[in-house]
């Protein structure tokens, strides 16, 4: 199994597994929670405490939520504070140990409440109570553990398995891309292998597959450019050039192969303007130098074919062959000056 393929498999795995994973998370965690608290419960064991043991209620007598309970300990002084006024109280906390106080740390400690009847007497000792309580703070420290403090444990693995699914989805989003931009990369490597072969419309169509891909390098649309060149596709090879410096404008040859370009469409002006730029990168280029010669060459530029050659082949001696052969310069070929530039003489 090649490594693409391979990174399908894992990616493919991966993206199934993940939900699965979470869905078991959450079926371990939260199949039995409702969406609303539970009933409340009573952590004091007092669902009406008779403060007058003697007085009777009907069952079906009204229970008023008064009070928002901070704690344990204000639960404690509140129950006992009203029990010897003799109103009835309720103190439901929203604490459960099946879930973790989840719903404390949304609603509070617990509440509260008193018959109907004894509402209005009940607020006002609370906002006495309170009042001395802002007066003495001491006086209502905790005297037992909150169960409020604990951590909701269930929910921290839901929000961490949640994080972790974000991140492992950047990472196969990455994967995908580097996957899809490796195959480009290798698309690429095919097209120049038909360029060196000289299957110039084959390289195209493996440049133009490897750009589709995402590989979009500077190399790529230099490659392309060159190509098309070769196909007699001017226009089209001058775009690529034009885009190879976009992305890198300090690639000195695309500036010299758009140069050429231009002085094969006869723009000659822009052709040596993009040519000093070039020389300006890489003055030690001796293919620049041959390339400008060539140009000249195009509208017969004698002296300056001659001083660009004598620059090219004393940075290079080996291009002396190569000019001495080259189509461009066969108006010079018995130019004795051009003798001597090529033949060493």
């Amino acid at each position: 199994m090649d490594d693409t393929l391979m990174q399908f498999v894992v990616i493919v795995a991966i993206i199934i597994g993940l939900p699965v994973l979470i869905t078991i998370i959450r079926q371990r965690f939260f199949s039995n929670r409702p969406a609303e608290p539970p009933d409340e419960v009573d952590l004091l064991n007092n669902p009406i405490s008779h403060a007058m043991p003697e007085e009777t209620h009907d069952p079906d007598e009204t229970t008023i939520p008064i009070y928002k309970l901070s704690n344990i300990a204000e639960a404690h002084a509140l129950k006992t504070l009203l029990e010897d006024h003799g109103i009835d109280c309720m103190i439901n906390s929203f604490y459960d140990s099946a879930y973790d106080g989840l719903w404390q740390a949304q609603k509070g400690w617990g509440v509260l409440k008193v018959l109907a009847k004894d509402q209005f007497k009940a607020e006002d000792l609370i906002d006495a109570f309170l009042k001395a309580k802002d007066q003495s703070p001491d006086e209502m420290a905790p005297e037992t553990p909150i169960p409020a403090d604990k951590p909701a444990f269930p929910g921290i693995i839901f929000f961490a398995s949640l994080v972790i699914l974000l991140a492992v989805g950047a990472l196969i989003v990455v994967g995908i891309f580097s996957a899809y931009r490796d195959s480009g990369r290798e698309l690429a490597e095919e097209g120049i292998y038909y360029s060196r072969n000289n299957e110039y419309a084959r390289a195209i169509e493996y440049y133009n597959k490897a750009i589709s891909h995402g590989y979009k390098e500077a190399a790529v649309y230099y490659n392309r450019g060159l190509a098309k060149y070769h196909k007699g596709d001017y226009v089209g090879s001058l775009m690529d050039y034009e885009q190879a410096i976009k992305i890198n404008p300090k690639d000195a040859m695309a500036w010299a192969n758009k140069g050429y370009v231009l002085g094969k469409l006869g723009r000659y002006e822009e052709s040596f303007k993009t040519f000093d730029k070039a020389i300006a990168l890489d003055p030690k280029n001796a293919v620049i130098w041959y390339d400008r010669a060539c140009v000249y060459s195009f509208r017969n530029d004698r002296q300056n074919i001659l001083e660009d050659l004598k620059k090219a082949v004393n940075l290079d001696a080996k291009l002396k062959a190569e000019v001495k052969n080259d189509e461009d310069f066969k108006w010079l070929w018995e130019d004795e000056e051009f003798k001597k530039i090529t033949e060493g003489k």
